[in-house]
């Protein structure tokens, strides 16, 4: 301290306050850039993965499914599919941050399973839950890209029913 104003010493250099206050503004613009840039990249990334790709998951037992949205959807509303080409997920916390749903549905358990790139796919899940709960235990279910931004469901038996729900854009 020295004359009213504060000072540091970096190896032989001197830097006064104004200095001292320039380089840390500068710092914090620098740290500010580069978590633009990784939201950037983070929202890209959520981005491509939120691109439905062509796909078709078809499930001989619609109780693996049917079961397991029924119950779900009285936790959550809303959720993230994560479909991979080995998987369909659901991870979410309840709104009241009590409960988490962990769901996977192995591809293992589909008699067919074409997804080309993992994705996520938002839904309303109550919306979902009221078109699988009229599958019965002999139709097989099929998932795949509907027209626009909706997903397709089919219920096959001794009749074929068709139905499309919208994904959730912004969640």
């Amino acid at each position: 301290y020295k004359n009213g104003s504060f000072g540091a010493q970096i190896g032989t250099t001197h830097f006064g306050s104004d200095e001292l206050k320039r380089v840390r503004e500068e710092i914090d613009a620098k740290i500010k850039q580069e978590k633009e840039i990784q939201r950037q990249k983070e929202e890209e990334e959520t981005k491509k993965k939120r691109d439905i790709p062509e796909f078709t998951i078809t499930i001989a037992d619609s109780f693996l499914l049917k079961e397991p949205i029924k119950v779900i959807k009285n936790l959550i509303n809303e959720a993230n599919l994560e479909v991979t080409k080995d998987n369909l997920k659901i991870v979410m916390m309840d709104p009241a941050n009590v409960a988490m749903v962990i769901f996977t549905l192995q591809s293992s358990a589909a008699v067919e399973w074409k997804v080309p790139k993992d994705f996520l796919m938002p839904l309303n899940l109550t919306n979902f839950n009221s078109i699988i709960k009229n599958a019965k235990s002999s139709d097989l279910v099929t998932l795949s890209k509907g027209e626009g931004d909706k997903l397709k469901i089919t219920l096959a038996g001794k009749t074929r029913r068709e139905f499309q729900i919208p994904i959730i854009k912004d969640f």
